[in-house]
């Protein structure tokens, strides 16, 4: 009995506290997006990667870095890779003046065919352009595409 109420407080506690560092950054986002003083600038070490041949079904990890070049915390709050087969993950909380931060992303080519290009949009509070897009490429070998070829079908009158 005891246990059971230990192992459930314990569960509490653990689920509070990433509530507690989901709620933390939402408020940092919502600070920015209200004031537009909380603007700084960064300069992306990293915007392109190009992974070579890969076999398909394999997981490649790749990292893009950014130094914020202002003078407040640069914020990294919307990290939206281009599809499914991309995880991304990125620094959490803010970057400090002159300090690096990263967007991390494992791809999965399982199910992908040939040449790929992939991209993940970042949204921060750099100005003056707070998008920037990162790409990785790849050439997949060893995969069978679904797509299939349709032979010409006869229209009618011809």
């Amino acid at each position: 009995m005891k246990s059971n109420f230990l192992l459930t407080a314990v569960l509490m506690l653990v689920l509070l506290s990433c509530k507690n560092e989901k709620n933390k950054h939402q408020d940092l986002v919502n600070k920015i997006t209200k004031d537009s003083s909380y603007r700084t600038s960064v300069k992306w070490l990293d915007t392109l990667f190009d992974l070579g041949t890969i076999n398909s079904g394999d997981k490649k990890e790749v990292k893009f870095r950014c130094l914020n070049t202002g003078n407040k915390p640069l914020v990294l709050f919307n990290v939206s890779p281009s599809c499914g087969c991309t995880i991304a993950s990125y620094t959490d909380g803010e970057i400090q003046p002159q300090k690096e931060g990263w967007v991390a992303a494992t791809f999965s080519s399982k199910g992908q065919c040939d040449d790929v290009v992939k991209t993940i949009i970042v949204t921060t509070n750099a100005k003056p352009d707070s998008t920037q897009i990162l790409t990785f490429k790849a050439h997949i070998i060893g995969c069978e595409s679904n797509d299939r070829v349709v032979p010409r079908h006869k229209v009618e009158g011809e």
